[in-house]
């Protein structure tokens, strides 16, 4: 889409949008800034200690799935486009994804100091992890052909996290009642 394109779809002049906006560029750029302070925002919260790092782990997955659905334009965006954005675009780009593995490879390796999930490499298990989060907003109309929901897809990642982290005959496997069994 060009400026000019822009400019008609939002009814505005191109006078009117350069005030605002220089170049595509920049537009990418300020798109990337948004989406990364609501993704901040949304999944970092302050850590209350009695939250244990199992549950912490969960809601960020679920958190994901959530924010991503409601957001889904611009995350495929980002995905999509980071090709074409210009040196710092990329690095945003990159940025945010890396900020989500490490989010979650804190939480995983919090869990593994309390005993509650099994050795593996925090960093390759979040790395892992990431693409299962992303086909959510990447391929949407695969998992709505299947009648899969946000909530139904957000069960079905905890799970399979869960499983990986808990294999069998290692500790306890704490299951919250909206998670079925399987």
């Amino acid at each position: 889409m060009s400026l000019r394109d822009l400019s008609r779809e939002a009814d505005m002049s191109m006078g009117s949008l350069y005030n605002y906006i220089e170049s595509k560029e920049q537009l990418s750029a300020m798109i990337l800034e948004h989406v990364s302070f609501l993704v901040d925002t949304v999944l970092t919260s302050p850590t209350d200690p009695a939250v244990t790092a199992r549950e912490r782990l969960r809601r960020l997955l679920r958190a994901h799935v959530y924010l991503s659905e409601v957001m889904q334009p611009w995350f495929f965006f980002a995905y999509m486009e980071a090709k074409t954005f210009d040196r710092r675009g990329r690095r945003m780009a990159i940025g945010n994804e890396l900020r989500t593995e490490r989010l979650i490879a804190e939480c995983v390796a919090a869990g593994q100091a309390a005993g509650d999930f099994a050795p593996a490499d925090p960093t390759v298990t979040a790395s892992l992890v990431k693409p299962l989060l992303q086909d959510w907003y990447l391929k949407r109309w695969k998992h709505r052909r299947r009648g899969i929901d946000p909530d139904s897809y957000a069960d079905w990642v905890v799970r399979f996290v869960e499983a990986f982290l808990d294999p069998p005959g290692f500790g306890r496997a704490e299951r919250p009642a909206s998670v079925p069994r399987g």
